[in-house]
């Protein structure tokens, strides 16, 4: 059985915006669950293969957070840097929108309320401490709660706080990574449930 259209999209969702300065955070993922993966997916790994493989995608993480992180920080934050982390908010974006039907309404709501020029004016200006930016970040958390599965809800809401609470004395150059990073990793999460239930309902059952 074919894998989830979601997760089909994905795979091409990871390649389109990591031309500029790095690899985008949608490869990394890609990576982190199809990289050391045999037979199309389908064996499991064995723990010590997933502790390499953690330890390899955390550290790509890291230099990635890093890298953002140098790129907007105060008076060296450059133009480069900036159209970066908007093509990362634009990828959350994308990414969401490849769970959903693209004929429906649901996909042109979410679409549209990505307000990915007052990013760039917050990104800009350093005004991530402002009320919108609350607005914004509880936007992106809300879709993620309304597309996963209720069993991660709890995770997601820990994540949405960790980056509130940031926000609340960190610079943008410490914020935004974190934000991007944060709401990727709960849609990581979405991606692999839907892989794991497409591995399943590929699974030859027993005849009862």
């Amino acid at each position: 059985m074919p894998p989830p259209k979601a997760v089909v999209a994905s795979a091409s969702c990871c390649t389109t915006f990591g031309k500029s300065l790095s690899t985008t955070f949608a490869s990394l993922c890609t990576f982190c669950y199809t990289g050391m993966a045999s037979d199309e997916g389908t064996r499991h790994l064995t723990n010590q293969e997933e502790k390499i493989r953690g330890q390899i995608t955390g550290a790509y993480k890291q230099t990635f957070v890093d890298r953002l992180t140098e790129q907007l920080q105060g008076e060296t934050q450059t133009a480069d840097g900036v159209d970066w982390v908007v093509r990362l908010y634009v990828e959350l974006r994308d990414r969401l929108c490849a769970l959903l039907n693209k004929e429906g309404t649901i996909h042109s709501d979410l679409h549209g309320s990505f307000d990915v020029d007052l990013f760039r004016q917050m990104v800009e200006h350093e005004v991530f401490h402002a009320d919108e930016s609350v607005a914004l970040i509880n936007h992106v958390f809300g879709w993620i709660h309304r597309l996963q599965s209720p069993a991660r809800d709890e995770e997601t809401e820990a994540a949405r706080q960790r980056v509130l609470e940031g926000r609340s004395t960190g610079t943008v150059a410490d914020i935004v990574p974190e934000f991007v990073m944060e709401a990727n990793e709960c849609i990581d999460a979405i991606y692999k449930d839907l892989q794991s239930l497409s591995q399943s309902n590929a699974t030859p059952q027993n005849n009862k």
